[in-house]
């Protein structure tokens, strides 16, 4: 149980023992907390905006070398940090946006993701024109965003049309949910 405990923290960190029952046993609260308490001085207890939470010693060390960078990611439908993430999923988006994220009967959709936060949604779509396979990605921000941002979603869907085996015939960023 330790080496589990571990290994959550060490991918999900910083985490609560909800988090990781959760994560383990579906919701048994009781069993993630004796898990957390048996990493003892392995644990460094972390505030986050009023949320009592843990990360791994090492994990928080390390954090706290790093220098802030920018980040813009197309993540994928289910990807597993949006899934983990549903529980605090409003300190990652704007307010009144989770359900375009989480929708109806389970379904995740794909996120723009800027710095770690839920910036909006996208979708792509493959075609066969002139015997070459295409790829157009339609992005829906959540608010209006910087050129930076539009820039780096750019050459992300350049990334995915890549990995497609295509083309990138266009991006789209569609803001009428605005």
């Amino acid at each position: 149980m330790k080496d589990i405990t571990r290994r959550f923290l060490s991918a999900y960190g910083p985490a609560t023992d909800r988090d990781l029952a959760r994560w383990w046993q579906g919701g048994r609260v009781s069993i993630g907390r004796k898990w957390i308490a048996t990493l003892g001085d392995e644990l460094a207890p972390v505030d986050i905006e009023g949320t009592h939470a843990g990360m791994l010693v090492g994990d928080v060390r390390a954090i706290q070398k790093l220098k802030p960078v920018r980040s813009v990611c197309l993540v994928p439908g289910f990807d597993q940090y949006i899934v983990a993430a549903s529980h605090h999923a409003g300190n990652l988006m704007p307010a009144g946006l989770r359900g375009r994220v989480y929708r109806r009967r389970g379904w995740i959709s794909p996120v723009l993701l800027v710095n770690g936060f839920m910036q909006g949604t996208w979708r792509h779509a493959v075609q066969n024109k002139s015997k070459r396979n295409q790829v157009e990605v339609v992005i829906e921000p959540f608010a209006k965003i910087p050129a930076w941002v539009r820039s780096a979603a750019k050459g992300e869907a350049e990334r995915l049309a890549t990995f497609l085996h295509c083309e990138l015939s266009r991006v789209k960023f569609d803001s009428s949910r605005l």
